[in-house]
């Protein structure tokens, strides 16, 4: 039996909001956060950039589970403080009246933000470098080092350390170690980018991945700086630096494992603890950005 020896970190976020980047004018929310929220987490409790660098070097695994008590959706105001946007809507660059009320330069639209509450987030790290693990383990005790507070997505909705511990995750088709399975949502990465060392495993995990159903969504992870140019209205070349993310197919699970044939449940990594299974993406900074 080949146990996964992996860090679990927990976290709670009174309220949390993991955009859907096609939601605009309502602006959605995934029950969990993507690779690319998690990574930014991690390298803002490692702190140093050189360490960030070293956690990037090395391929890795990460699971993320999440569950929430409510969803409420927030009624709020987007702004734009261009100067064609201010004109749009006050038509005079002096003036910020509106149907008689002052309002904030620029221009505005009212959005819909849904926004999860009470949220608990347990994430799963296997790293070759054992350095990585123990510094994660020592910052959390030392806020000082972090490169801001901990939050995760908008930097107002902040996460709160409640546990954090070195695990092994152990190859079950036990189902008392599956009894939770549907109380946590998380991402199920197609089997070719699954973070599986055990060829008799990822068998297992082919076939389970073939059984269960979900929506197949691409999540952002690791990104590169890329310079992107473009002509505006006024036929003037503009240019910018953007994070070009690369992104890993995975389904969003949330439910009982299924049987992959008439007797026989799959052998899959599981956290005894808290009874579940996890299912971690490799993050290769040879493939998935830099």
């Amino acid at each position: 039996m080949i146990f996964l020896e992996t860090l679990r970190l927990k976290f709670y976020a009174p309220h949390a909001h993991f955009r859907i980047a096609q939601s605009s004018s309502s602006r959605r929310t995934y029950p969990l956060p993507p690779y690319s929220t998690v990574l930014g987490l991690l390298a803002n409790i490692l702190g140093d950039k050189k360490i960030i660098e070293k956690m990037l070097s090395s391929t890795f695994g990460l699971g993320i589970l999440s569950r929430f008590e409510t969803l409420t959706r927030e009624y709020t105001w987007m702004r734009n403080f261009h100067k064609e946007a201010h004109l749009q809507r006050f038509k005079r660059v002096e003036n910020r009246k509106f149907q008689e009320f002052v309002e904030h330069p620029g221009g505005q639209s009212p959005v819909t933000v849904n926004v999860l509450n009470d949220v608990e987030i347990i994430l799963y790290l296997y790293h070759p470098e054992e350095e990585i693990i123990d510094t994660l383990l020592e910052n959390l005790d030392c806020p000082h080092r972090w490169q801001s507070h901990l939050h995760l997505g908008r930097s107002e909705d902040w996460a709160i350390p409640v546990g954090f511990k070195k695990i092994s995750l152990e190859p079950s088709r036990n189902p008392i170690h599956f009894s939770s399975s549907g109380s946590y949502y998380q991402w199920m990465p197609e089997p070719d980018i699954a973070f599986v060392e055990d060829s008799g495993l990822l068998d297992n995990f082919r076939k389970l991945y073939k059984h269960v159903q979900g929506n197949l969504t691409l999540v952002t992870a690791l990104y590169t700086l890329s310079e992107v140019s473009w002509t505006d209205k006024s036929n003037r070349k503009q240019t910018a630096t953007i994070r070009n993310f690369d992104h890993i197919p995975a389904r969003l699970f949330k439910g009982s494992i299924p049987f992959i044939s008439v007797t026989s449940l799959p052998e899959v990594y599981c956290d005894p603890e808290i009874q579940v299974p996890v299912f971690l993406a490799k993050i290769d900074p040879k493939k998935n950005g830099g």
